[in-house]
């Protein structure tokens, strides 16, 4: 059965006077179209045949229905489909706020050796002294010993300022 005209109407209107009411209303209006899209035969319920629409692998598909289909009917109703909090919801639903904030940076990179470049290879020695890392300068052409020092820096200098550093 399809839907009558004003409903249509109503639900193409929903986002708008939704994001009016706030942030909250939005998300269920738009929440509320997509459920409706995947509903195909508009009996109010999604079944696995319609979700399936949503191109999932099996076990996410298992897991939606799982951790939706609450009363193990084997559909999902409309309502228990908007009773998921964003965070719990198991598929992504266009106009949902992104929930996890995002990951923090790494933290820097104690051995990092990119502040050597650029200084005058007096300074870049001195800091290599204060963080208590063994250095030396290579210079082109000279033999040098394979063993590999992980926090050791390695100095190319050019006119007396680091124009390369390596670690190890």
């Amino acid at each position: 059965m399809k839907r009558p005209l004003f409903l249509l109407l109503a639900a193409l209107a929903a986002p708008f006077s939704a994001a009016a009411q706030g942030p909250g209303a939005t998300v269920i209006a738009e929440r509320t179209r997509f459920f409706e899209t995947l509903d195909l035969n508009d009996d109010g319920f999604l079944d696995r045949d319609e979700a399936s629409a949503l191109r999932l692998p099996a076990p996410a598909l298992r897991t939606l229905f799982r951790k939706v289909d609450r009363n193990l009917d084997r559909k999902i109703s409309l309502a228990e489909f908007l009773a998921v909090p964003v965070k719990r919801m198991p598929i992504t639903i266009p106009g949902d706020p992104i929930v996890d904030p995002p990951p923090p940076p790494p933290p820097a990179d104690p051995l990092s050796i990119s502040q050597f470049l650029g200084l005058p290879l007096e300074e870049a020695i001195a800091l290599a002294v204060r963080e208590g890392r063994p250095w030396r300068v290579i210079i082109p052409g000279h033999f040098y010993t394979m063993e590999y020092l992980e926090n050791r820096v390695n100095f190319r200098v050019t006119n007396g300022i680091v124009t390369d550093v390596t670690r190890g």
